[in-house]
């Protein structure tokens, strides 16, 4: 993790009062001139093959 996200995850943690311990990776995305960004949910499906179990 670069000093930058360090920097970063530390502000939303004092700002929110939450812990990014257990938080996903940032993730930055840019749609361009125009773009258009509609809310959804990441995920996949056991049956699609894409989960990993570490044991």
């Amino acid at each position: 993790m670069t000093p930058i996200i360090k920097s970063i995850n530390k502000r939303i943690e004092f700002v929110t009062g939450l812990s990014m311990e257990e938080s996903e990776e940032l993730q930055v995305a840019n749609y361009g001139l125009g773009g258009h960004y509609a809310p959804h949910f990441d995920h996949a499906r056991v049956s699609d093959g894409l989960w990993i179990f570490k044991t």
